[in-house]
């Protein structure tokens, strides 16, 4: 369907070996983890094609291993106030492009019968826009809420605020071609609407 398509292509192969635990520390707190290793062959990247057009073709590009892990702390302060916070950690060997190293993500929800709020906050770092850890992306905090309020069984309102504090930053994404690469993403933006349930 896309102009990179390759009907040569092999389908990847993976293995994924992983361990984790589950812990209650207090009856209000919970710790999680994992520890993975994935192995795999045949991964499919866009890259440029050697024989045009198209100018970039899906290929496989051989063997990969990544390890990681990730954790995660519960806390439900009461029926409710609750929080949760993550950590990921990535080690993709030398395919880093669009593959952040480390990630913080935390969230922070308050519920109490119409009405409902939260907090959501990320942190990502070791971040490149391109293999063997060259093109160093700028690590970026955001800051996003959410605020809505039930004003009846079938009505609801809403009001998003998503990157709240005005951050410049940039990601990485694969599409197919040209059009891959950073991109920048906007800056604070407000989201009010309404939802009608029938």
């Amino acid at each position: 369907m896309l102009p990179p398509a390759n009907s040569e292509l092999k389908p990847e192969r993976v293995w994924n070996y992983e361990i984790g635990f589950d812990q209650e520390i207090a009856h209000w707190l919970t710790l999680n983890g994992s520890f993975y290793q994935m192995k795999g062959s045949n991964l499919i990247e866009t890259h440029a094609n050697p024989s045009p057009p198209p100018t970039f073709k899906f290929m496989n590009t051989g063997e990969f291993v990544f390890k990681g892990a990730e954790f995660s702390v519960r806390a439900d302060f009461s029926p409710n106030l609750s929080a949760i916070l993550f950590y990921t950690y990535l080690d993709p060997g030398e395919k880093t492009k669009g593959r952040p190293g480390q990630k913080f993500d935390f969230s922070l929800r308050f519920r109490e019968k119409s009405l409902y709020v939260s907090l959501q906050a990320q942190y990502v770092t070791d971040y490149f826009a391109d293999d063997f850890s060259l093109n160093l992306l700028s690590s970026y905090f955001l800051l996003n809420s959410r605020l809505n309020i039930k004003v009846s069984p079938a009505l609801e309102l809403f009001l998003d605020i998503n990157n709240i504090l005005n951050k410049d930053y940039m990601i990485y994404v694969d599409l197919p071609g040209l059009a891959a690469g950073t991109y920048l993403m906007p800056g604070r933006s407000l989201n009010l609407g309404i939802r009608i349930k029938q």
